[in-house]
């Protein structure tokens, strides 16, 4: 590695033991960064970036410390070798130095009369708390101290960690090993980076894997992560995320922010589950799953893991499974919003698999689209309500009458919402897989009608994919109605008479409709 003498402002490079106690920087990457050529070429003194330098070789120098190193003048970007090193070695970096600084540029502890006060709120909402680098830089040095823009000490890792453990929903600062896989993809669930791959590359010492950088691959970056992190581990709350922005997909999340929701979720290795090994094959993910039946040709599987939220635990979360229309022998995973835990009274055998992964590229995305011919509402306190939010590329409202697109959870499915008076929801969801469209409806725990509707909005989501415990059973013979129609411009689909169940078993409405396809999403621009 390259460090930075304090003093001298002269870069030396050091090769294995050969390096001595350093600091180390963690910040954000703003305006005239003080890069590796900038530095040899003294042109770097005039550079906004110089004060950061500067700020950092002080304050190391005050700890004692005689050498540093700042990653935007130690590495030498335009080496791939390098770059590739520095990537793979980052982590261990940060973790092997005395003593880690983040400076943060956006909070100023300075009030008047240069009076010292600390703002913890301005201390939150730092942009350091968004980036994807800064994850490693906070959990693998033990010893960090805080800075604001004026190099002022705000605290250390361990003063401030319960501040920390707010901003970022992280509770594992000191012993993020212990973390589920889930729990450490949900911490980069909402932070940024400036390259797409980076969202993986940034996140390979946490998992404790190497990889080289390929820049150029995409989204494929973060496919790669995670099959990486299958041959070292077994801990299956890595196929536990949810996504509402795709409808078919493979046991492999398309990003980080498929954890969004996982922060509560942990591996669990129950008794009657004894998977045997499983990996990547030319056909897809190779496991073995128990299988049970839940709507038409579809099935749900258990992974080993549960949320945990307090002292409780939920039952073991599920996933959707149906045939793959591309391969005979094969699965893909769907309905990839719903992962829920879910009571099985008996345990299917457990039957060998494959499941197939699709290449994460970018393209245009398609849309599920239908018309809604009819809706016969019988009883009089049911009525179809708004808002129903459509796609978010289109930005406006619409109502489940004539020409709409209804509420869009994913680009491959679309569903409206009707609920009455009392707040009982019902959903009719619309999916495509293959050249099959299936019809779906559901009826899920009451709502607060009371809220606005932008909190109605939400609350209709939430409870979509994440609210109760479900029973399986009681999901197929009560709860759920399915119907299936081939996929085209003119192919009609009835969703017949739904009844409300008890002793007068009263009809509630029948929805009819038509027009159901996939179309590209720039048909709607």
């Amino acid at each position: 590695m390259r460090l930075i003498n304090v003093k001298t402002f002269e870069l030396k490079e050091f090769i294995g033991a050969e390096a001595p106690h350093y600091a180390i920087l963690s910040h954000r990457w703003e305006s005239e960064e003080v890069t590796f050529q900038d530095l040899m070429s003294d042109k770097g003194r005039e550079m906004i970036g110089w004060k950061k330098i500067k700020g950092c070789c002080r304050v190391a120098l005050q700890d004692g410390l005689e050498w540093a190193w700042i990653d935007s003048c130690c590495i030498d970007k335009t080496s791939s070798a390098e770059l590739s090193e520095a990537i793979n070695s980052m982590f261990r970096w940060y973790r092997d130095a005395e003593v880690c600084y983040a400076h943060l540029s956006d909070v100023s502890w300075r009030r008047q009369n240069n009076d010292f006060r600390p703002d913890y709120s301005t201390f939150r909402s730092s942009m350091w708390f968004r980036r994807g680098w800064t994850l490693q830089e906070l959990l693998a040095p033990d010893e960090m101290k805080f800075f604001d823009q004026h190099w002022q000490q705000i605290g250390t890792k361990d003063s401030l960690r319960e501040i920390i453990s707010q901003a970022t929903g992280i509770k594992h600062l000191f012993n993020f090993e212990e973390a589920s896989v889930a729990q450490k993809m949900s911490w980069a669930a909402k932070r940024v980076t400036t390259r797409l791959e980076d969202q993986a590359y940034c996140l390979l010492g946490i998992f404790g894997v190497n990889m080289p950088p390929l820049y150029g691959e995409g989204r494929g970056a973060f496919l790669r992560l995670q099959l990486e992190i299958m041959k070292t581990s077994n801990d299956e709350s890595l196929f536990a995320w949810d996504d509402g922005t795709i409808e078919s997909s493979g046991l492999l999340a398309p990003s980080p922010a498929s954890f969004r929701n996982a922060t509560e979720v942990i591996a669990m290795n129950p008794p009657w589950i004894e998977r045997p090994p499983y990996s990547m094959t030319n056909k897809g993910l190779e496991i073995s799953m128990n299988l049970r039946g839940w709507e038409t040709e579809a099935w749900v599987a258990p992974l080993n893991c549960v949320r945990q939220q307090g002292g409780s635990q939920s039952a073991l979360l599920h996933i959707v499974l149906r045939k793959s229309p591309v391969a005979e022998d094969g699965y893909q995973r769907t309905e990839s919003w719903f992962l829920k835990p879910t009571n099985m009274t008996t345990q299917p055998a457990l039957e060998r698999i494959w499941i197939k992964q699709p290449q994460m590229l970018s393209s245009t995305r398609s849309h599920c689209y239908f018309r809604i011919k009819s809706l016969n509402l019988s009883a009089p306190d049911w009525e179809v309500k708004k808002p129903l939010l459509l796609d978010p590329e289109l930005g406006r409202w619409g109502s489940p009458t004539g020409d709409c697109m209804p509420l869009k959870l994913s680009n491959t499915s679309a569903a409206v919402i009707l609920y009455n008076s009392l707040g009982w929801l019902f959903m009719l969801r619309v999916s495509c897989v293959g050249k099959v469209a299936y019809a779906t409806l559901v009826r899920t725990e009451s709502l607060d009608l009371r809220k606005g509707d932008e909190y109605l909005q939400s609350d209709i989501l939430n409870h979509l994919r994440y609210s109760t415990t479900l029973n399986v059973d009681k999901i197929i013979t009560n709860e759920v109605k399915t119907f299936k129609a081939s996929v085209g411009t003119t192919s009609n689909l009835t969703a017949s008479t739904w009844k409300e169940g008890g002793a007068d078993n009263r009809e509630i409405f029948t929805i009819v409709l038509e027009d159901v396809k996939m179309t590209r999403s720039e048909e709607f621009k």
